[in-house]
């Protein structure tokens, strides 16, 4: 037997597949992720007594899809892990994650259920990503249902129900600061040159009161707008955050507005602006006021240096980005060079010093495509911080604050097989 269809008589006899017949194909990609980071103030500012840190990180990911007329599958296991982080004679590297396993099923000719662990990527994931910058990215264990009701509307509504384990009675949901209950709902009229889309999320976030656990509801809604012909693109987004953090009344808002225009076939240059509420450092606030984007993928967005809303700045000041860019694209290569500025969205008072500027950040990206299955991609960041910056951070500010990296990204598909129909 030839080795493709081994493998495929394998899939089979495991149960992945349905009985063959017309019109089924199966498909599966490699992606192979290895990117090296210089960190030198990445995140934070680099303290007096810190060093520059330096590492290989690498992502390896199978992508198997089935699909015919009524029913598509896919299954993407993972493994991230760190050059040398077991030793090279060791037995225990089994780091392997299950970043997707769904099955999606048609109901009608507009219709679609998908239920099991899957991506939720929305818009320009400001609220609702798959954060692939990451190497783990993220997923969601939910069920959603989508609907087309002509070729200018699409409907998605989700649900999830998380659990710590299968349990005889109720247990105390284990996971920090992730929901417990979630629900979702976008909605998008338009096409791709110009559309409007809404987006609400619920979320029921498990604290304990005392030795009791119970659920403090918060939603987030919104709305981006985008407008697109083949020499400008414009977008503007806000979004509202109501409900409960804990015990505390949750009040937050966000808005954004960017705006780029073609000069030539090979320039473009882009200006833009967002602003997310913040929290008084008075510490007299009795109402959350901290803009949270929850699940976007953040590092989109307020420079590549992740000084914001990347598993910091929550429950902070808040942030006002002003932010311009030029691109250059030619061929298979392309650049762009980015200038932040970084502002609170509260004021802020600290010993001889009033104001709300917290620094300026450089980024420059150049990135080679190896026609259609990877790139290899280059960084240098720059962050310019303020000593408003360093007293939120809690660091000093003084020393050069930069990161470097570099990324190599294949994603070949290694298979591609249609179903010839049974005798």
């Amino acid at each position: 037997m030839r080795p493709r269809y081994s493998f495929l008589a394998m899939l089979a006899a495991a149960g992945l597949l349905p009985q063959w017949g017309a019109g089924q194909q199966l498909e599966a990609w490699a992606d192979m992720r290895v990117r090296y980071e210089f960190r030198n103030g990445y995140g934070t500012l680099r303290p007096d007594s810190a060093a520059a840190a330096h590492f290989v990180t690498q992502r390896n990911r199978l992508r198997i899809e089935y699909h015919d007329s009524r029913l598509k599958l896919r299954v993407t296991p993972q493994n991230v892990r760190v050059w040398g982080d077991v030793a090279t004679t060791s037995r225990s590297d089994v780091n392997m994650q299950l970043h997707e396993a769904w099955a999606e099923l048609a109901l009608g000719e507009r219709a679609e259920v998908r239920v099991g662990r899957q991506e939720l990527d929305y818009d320009d994931a400001r609220i609702l990503g798959n954060v692939d910058w990451n190497m783990q990215a993220r997923s969601h264990d939910v069920i959603r249902i989508s609907f087309r009701p002509d070729s200018l509307q699409q409907l998605h509504a989700g649900a999830a129900l998380n659990a710590g384990r299968e349990s005889l009675f109720k247990e105390n949901y284990p996971v920090a600061s992730q929901y417990r209950l979630m629900q979702f709902g976008w909605y998008r009229l338009g096409s791709a040159v110009r559309s409007l889309s809404v987006l609400v999320l619920n979320q029921g976030i498990p604290f304990m009161a005392g030795q009791q656990e119970k659920l403090a509801w918060n939603q987030t809604m919104g709305f981006r707008a985008l407008r697109r012909t083949k020499s400008w693109h414009a977008e503007l987004s806000s979004y509202l955050e109501t409900g409960h953090i804990g015990e505390m009344p949750l009040f937050a808002w966000q808005v954004a507005a960017v705006a780029g225009a073609a000069i030539s076939e090979k320039w473009k240059v882009t200006a833009g602006m967002e602003r997310l509420s913040g929290q008084p450092v008075s510490g007299k606030e009795r109402t959350v006021r901290s803009f949270n984007p929850w699940f976007g993928t953040n590092h989109k967005f307020n420079g590549y240096m992740d000084y914001f809303y990347v598993g910091n700045h929550l429950n902070n000041v808040g942030l006002l980005d002003l932010h311009g860019s030029v691109d250059w694209h030619s061929g298979r290569t392309g650049i762009q060079l980015t200038s932040h500025y970084f502002a609170a969205a509260v004021p802020v008072e600290i010993p001889l010093q009033r104001g709300r500027r917290l620094g300026t950040e450089l980024d420059a990206t150049v990135r080679f495509a190896f026609g259609r299955f990877g790139n290899l991609t280059a960084g240098y960041s720059q962050m310019i911080a303020s000593p408003l910056l360093g007293y939120i951070k809690g660091e000093r500010h003084d020393r050069l604050n930069n990161w470097f990296y570099t990324s190599l990204h294949v994603n070949p598909q290694i298979l591609y097989h249609t179903f010839q129909k049974n005798p």
